[in-house]
């Protein structure tokens, strides 16, 4: 049998599962210039359409570091970079990068930029999106109408992004074209730091109350960030130990500040006319007695309760048939919370512009009424969420996976800002909330 691109006539057979995973870290020539199993000879960057017996492909269009090819590797080396896949776009150096992982393994890596997206909303970019087809990286910040930091500008209010080289998990990857977007520096994030510190953050606390009280707002989530040197960039981190419940995502938009985070609670995810979405709130200590302190708080009790409603009443008018699970707790690393899972068939016309519109922001990290808890913390909250609380994830053909960016923080040069919020009711504590936050923030600032 010829090698690969020796002669004219193709070498065509189906890939060993270790080519796949040899492909992304070795990246022999001919397998960065045709498909895989079908060895095309090494004349031109031109992406080339995949066979049907081309299990896995990369377009060769950006710079890549390129390791010396190694020999085959074996199962439990297969079985880490499957758990593990940053490390292949920690590789993608000088390019903006992205990623985005299911809790079921699935999901896509991307570097480079071969187009981009702007609007005012994640509803608008969405319906963009769509209109143009393929997928795409998508996400939005927290609150639209709010004034927006310096650091947060590369990002958008919502933006969708196509990359110019893109890798379906696990271990397939996908054609992408057009060459990536010029760099330009990215500006520096936030001076060292909490925001607000404690004192400011007993006086947040105590407005909240206040408007609780007068009747204003039922609930209103009180978030913080918090800046610090950086240990590690924001793909080291990624790579440590994950809980079964989170997703991974990273929005690098300009080489060199990323977005990054490990989230346990799903806005929605479509696949065709079905769709998903999750009521999640209430937090404790994930220990036996945490556990139990969380199902016997009546606290947390009328906070989810609040986030149940909302999602409830969201996605009833978009839904034919809706049905939604009995109240679980829902492990989060260290942390546990109260679920209720939604599952429902979309009615005619319905799409992600729709849902993403209607459902977000949640009780669960604005409060409610959405609109009074909106306008109270562009008011009291001394800082710019940015993404922080929004929705992020990935818009593929016929699947759609839109994420609540929790658990996340912000790396730029030597500094990560972490950030965390905690949800406020009648009989909230500022002590409590300030230490659920720090416990939050420990899944940033602790890996």
């Amino acid at each position: 049998m010829p090698e690969p691109g020796a002669g004219s006539a193709p070498w065509v057979r189906k890939p060993h599962n270790w080519e796949r995973l040899f492909c992304v870290w070795a990246c022999p020539p001919w397998y960065w210039t045709g498909p895989v199993g079908r060895g095309y000879p090494s004349t031109s960057d031109t992406a080339v359409e995949p066979s049907r017996n081309a299990r896995l492909y990369i377009a060769r269009s950006i710079p890549a570091h390129t390791p010396q090819a190694q020999p085959p590797v074996g199962k439990a080396q297969r079985d880490c970079f499957m758990n593990t896949p940053w490390p292949w776009l920690e590789q993608q150096r000088g390019v903006s990068r992205f990623g985005f992982v299911r809790r079921d393994g699935t999901g896509l890596l991307g570097a480079g930029i071969a187009e981009q997206v702007s609007g005012t909303s994640i509803g608008e970019v969405l319906e963009q999106v769509q209109a143009r087809g393929g997928t795409w990286f998508v996400g939005g910040c927290f609150d639209p109408g709010a004034e927006r930091a310096p650091w947060w500008s590369p990002f958008g209010t919502a933006s969708a992004w196509r990359p110019h080289t893109l890798v379906s998990l696990p271990g397939q990857a996908l054609p992408a074209a057009s060459a990536p977007a010029p760099h330009r520096p990215p500006p520096e994030p936030p001076a060292h730091g909490p925001h607000p510190d404690r004192a400011a953050w007993e006086r947040m606390v105590e407005a909240a109350d206040d408007s609780i009280a007068r009747g204003q707002i039922e609930k209103v989530v009180l978030a913080r960030s918090i800046s610090e040197p950086a240990a590690t960039d924001a793909l080291s981190w990624l790579a440590g130990p994950s809980g079964k419940r989170d997703m991974a995502f990273l929005f690098e938009p300009r080489p060199g500040l990323a977005f990054a985070g490990l989230t346990p609670e799903l806005l929605f995810e479509r696949m065709g006319a079905e769709v998903q979405s999750e009521a999640l709130a209430g937090t404790n200590a994930n220990t036996e007695e945490g556990r139990a302190r969380l199902m016997a708080s009546d606290k947390d009790a009328r906070e989810h309760a609040l986030v149940v409603e909302a999602v409830h009443a969201s996605l009833q008018p978009l839904c034919d048939q809706l049905k939604k699970t009995p109240l679980k707790l829902a492990p989060a690393g260290k942390l546990v919370h109260r679920l209720v899972s939604f599952r429902g068939a979309l009615r005619a016309g319905v799409g992600d512009a729709q849902l993403a519109s209607a459902l977000h922001p949640t009780p669960a990290v604005a409060g409610t009424p959405a609109d009074a808890a909106l306008s109270f913390l562009r008011t009291h909250e001394p800082f710019d969420r940015g993404w922080y609380a929004g929705p992020v994830g990935i818009v593929e053909p016929h699947r759609t996976t839109l994420a609540v960016a929790l658990r996340c923080g912000l790396w730029g040069g030597d500094t990560r800002v972490a950030y965390a919020g905690a949800g406020l009711v009648a009989g909230s504590r500022a002590q409590a909330e300030w230490d659920e936050t720090e416990a939050k923030s420990l899944a940033v600032r602790g890996r």
